[in-house]
Formats: structure tokens, C-alpha cells, sequence
């Protein structure tokens, strides 16, 4: 059984580890040769202007992502460059950190066989092997790491770290053999991880194309009719548009100087994101009764939009039975309530389609905050079959989300087992058998 979560501070971080794990300076783990623990090249050293398409990558802290080393950059440097800045190269099994972020100091171990060069944002780390490296970064991006990096970041538009105070951290040091019997079963849990990602991400391609077919009639069940022929209308299917199909109602101005502590729930743009509503602590405004505006108020089954902003057409829901409350209805949100031949959840699989995003793409006004308008959403053109065909859709791709839906609760679950199990066997709370002849284990 994975134990439970526990959140430490610093102090009890380090009291936590076994106390026959000495402790030392994060510098301890990088190997004896010089520039083996150093960050990338600062102002003159790299100019924007020596920067190219080809040649050797340039690693940035985008590159550092969820533990990993993924690849987003396309900037490279010359191998004539590269080598002027040997002390900055880094090479397969080195760990790399970013200096900068929310929060900074996350880490991984380079799996690329191209040397590249760290920027000034990157520290780079050499240690003695890559099982040494990989057990670094685990610890690296732990609660006992994460805790000590809260001590020392500088606060700023990004947060970051100094290389200085960072080579000091405090961290266990276990013998070699632990260290690698700790990084296989930790890795062991990131192939499982990265298995459940890989079989979402498919399945949610997968869903975009077969609603893509579906929607447009391209593909269609046997007793609707035939499938449409491009460019063509599907037999039996009605060439219409969103406003003659919903009632859209956008949001009343309630004035924030009235804003009270509790009430009645303010549906703001900030609580849609892509498919659900989101309260987080700070977010949340209340008015005092809905008296007065009893028309703004929301309903099971309305299809709600957030009308500006930089993710504007990608931030929607449906309000369901499950996530119901009461809530009233603020500006810069869309409400639509469908009328008698467009059903919600059909509706609601048209505003999560491609279809729909590529169109507010088009549409919307691109200012400091890009948004779109009532008249936008009206004018969006709508392909409507009938009810019963609308009903089958809906069912298909509302069973293909469902199985999506599975497949990320297995990856939370997967994620929050392998973050508790880092904690007990980073302090040596729950230790490894050494066997040469033997897999890796853990013991109580």
C-alpha cells in the first residue's frame, strides 16, 4: 500500500531522512572534473545574433517539463560556437535544472545523444552515472528539494535561483547502489506514467477526428443515410446557424464595488476553462440575492463561453447535474440554451470541436485582450441532423470522453502513488533491497 502524502517543511524534511544517509551540499552529487556543476552563458557570451535554425540545440527552461526532458525549442548555435563555450555543453545523462519558473529548480536528466548548450536560465550538472543523475533529478524535484528551493529563490516577475545558494542545498546522499535501486523503481513508475499519457493522447485524437467525420456528416450510422460527399450537405441534415437554434444571453455588468462574501455564485470568465467551471480560492465573487435578475440566472444544461481572452472559443462547459449550483450570469460570458430541435449535448460536442475553435479563430477581434461577440457566436454555422441522429452522435463521442475520462483519473492516481512513494524512499523511510541478482524492491 502507498503511504499517504505528507507536506514538510524544510526542517522537518531533513529530519525525516534515515539517519544512516549522510547529509551534504547539492554540489556533492556532480563529479570531480571542473565546470561540472554550472549554468549557461550570460550576456555577451550568447548573442541573439549567433543564434540559427541548424547546428548544435540551444536547451531552455521550456525544454525542462513534468520531470522530463521534451525537446520545444527549434534555436541552435554553431559547432564552432559550441565548442567556444565547451564549459556550457551538456551531454546524454547530465541533469539539468531551470533557474527560472513557478516555482523554479525543476529537473531532468538529458536523453538526447546530440551535445547541446544550456542557457544562462539552465543549469547543467555531470555526475558520476546515469543511474546517478537519474536518482538526482527524482530528488531534485521532491518535496525535500522543492521545500529548500522556497528558502532561497528571489522573488521578481520570474522566480528564480542563484547557482551559488542552489550548490548548497542540503540533500541525502545514499550509497551508489541505493541511488540506483531507488532511480529503477522510480523510473519503472514513469514508464508506466508516460504509457497511460501516450494512450490518452491517442485516444484523444482519435475523438477530435471522429467527431471531425461525425459532425459534418462524413461519417454517419447506417439507418441516418448515406455519408455527405465533400462540400455537400448530408441527406436529411439542415444548413442553419448557432442563433437560430439557441436563446444567447450575455452576462449582466454586476458592479464589483458590491461584490459580497457570500450569496449567490458570479459566473466570471476566469471560472470556464476547456470543459468545466474552475473555483479556486480568491476567484470566487458573490452578490448578495438574484432579485432583479432572475434572467441571468443559469440552468442545468446551458452551454456557457468565455467571450474574451487569450484562450477566447477555448474556454467553455455544460452545466450539468454534477457541477449545478446556483450562479448568476457576469459580463464578457455567453449563455446558450438550446431550442426545441438542438439538443445540449450536441450543442455542447460543437463548441469543443476544432470546427468550432478554428472559427473563433477567424472571427475574433485581436486586441490587447482578444475577444468575441454575441453576434460572433450567432453567425457560427451549424450543420443540424435530426434529433434522433443528433442523440447517436452524442452518445458515440460522450463514450469516447468517458473512456478518456478513465484513463486520466489512472494517470492521477499513477502520479500521486509515485510522488508519495519519492517521499518514503528519498528519506530512506522505506528502504531498498540490494541484490545484484535481483530486481529492484522496495521494503517497509
Amino acid at each position: 500500500m502507498i503511504p499517504e502524502i505528507k507536506k514538510w517543511s524544510t526542517i522537518e524534511a531533513i529530519k525525516a531522512i534515515s539517519s544512516d544517509w549522510p547529509i551534504k551540499p547539492l554540489l556533492s552529487f556532480a563529479n570531480k572534473d571542473k565546470n561540472s556543476f554550472v549554468n549557461g552563458p550570460f550576456g555577451s557570451d550568447l548573442l541573439s545574433s549567433e543564434l540559427q535554425d541548424t547546428g548544435v540545440p540551444v536547451l531552455y527552461i521550456r525544454d525542462i517539463k513534468s520531470g522530463r526532458y521534451q525537446r520545444k525549442s527549434t534555436v541552435c548555435v554553431s559547432e564552432g560556437k559550441a565548442n567556444s563555450l565547451k564549459a556550457c555543453q551538456t551531454a546524454y545523462g547530465d541533469v539539468i535544472v531551470s533557474k527560472v519558473g513557478d516555482p523554479p529548480c525543476e529537473a531532468a536528466v538529458y536523453n538526447d545523444e546530440l551535445i547541446g548548450i544550456v542557457t544562462q536560465d539552465v543549469i547543467r550538472i555531470k555526475t558520476t552515472s546515469f543511474q546517478n543523475s537519474t536518482f538526482l533529478a527524482y530528488l531534485i524535484n521532491s518535496d525535500i528539494c522543492k521545500r529548500q528551493v522556497k528558502s532561497i529563490k528571489i522573488s521578481g516577475t520570474r522566480e528564480r535561483v542563484s547557482l551559488t545558494d542552489f550548490k548548497k542545498l542540503k540533500l541525502p546522499f545514499p550509497s551508489d547502489p541505493e541511488q540506483t535501486k531507488i532511480a529503477q523503481i522510480l523510473s519503472t513508475w514513469d514508464k508506466a506514467i508516460e504509457t497511460v499519457e501516450k494512450l490518452i493522447e491517442n485516444s484523444k485524437q482519435q475523438k477530435k477526428a471522429l467527431m471531425q467525420q461525425l459532425l459534418t456528416g462524413k461519417k454517419r450510422f447506417k439507418e441516418f443515410g448515406v455519408p455527405a460527399k465533400d462540400g455537400e450537405l448530408p441527406e436529411g441534415w439542415v444548413q442553419s446557424s448557432a442563433g437560430e437554434n439557441v436563446d444567447l444571453l450575455s452576462g449582466f455588468a454586476f458592479p464589483s464595488s458590491k461584490y459580497q462574501g457570500s450569496g449567490i455564485k458570479l459566473l466570471r470568465g476566469i471560472n470556464i476553462t476547456c470543459g468545466a467551471l474552475r473555483w479556486r480560492e480568491g476567484d470566487i465573487k458573490f452578490w448578495p440575492n438574484a432579485r432583479d435578475y432572475e434572467k441571468y440566472i443559469l440552468e442545468v444544461n446551458d452551454v456557457v463561453i468565455s467571450m474574451d481572452g487569450s484562450l477566447v472559443g477555448r474556454n467553455y462547459s455544460l452545466i450539468t447535474k454534477e457541477n449545478y449550483e446556483p450562479m448568476l450570469l457576469l459580463q464578457r460570458v455567453a449563455r446558450l440554451r438550446c431550442k426545441d430541435r438542438l439538443h445540449h449535448n450536441y450543442l455542447y460536442l460543437h463548441i469543443a470541436s476544432p470546427r468550432f475553435e478554428n472559427y473563433v479563430d477567424v472571427v475574433k477581434t485581436i486586441t490587447a485582450i482578444p475577444h468575441i461577440s454575441a453576434k460572433d457566436i450567432r453567425s457560427y454555422p451549424l450543420s443540424l441532423p435530426p434529433f434522433e441522429e443528433q442523440l447517436r452522435i452524442e452518445n458515440v463521442l460522450m463514450n469516447a470522453q468517458a473512456e478518456i475520462d478513465l484513463q486520466e483519473n489512472k494517470l492521477i492516481k499513477l502520479i500521486t502513488e509515485k510522488k508519495a512513494l519519492m517521499q518514503q524512499l528519498l528519506t530512506g523511510k522505506r528502504r531498498v533491497k540490494i541484490d545484484t541478482d535481483e530486481p529492484a524492491t522496495a521494503t517497509a
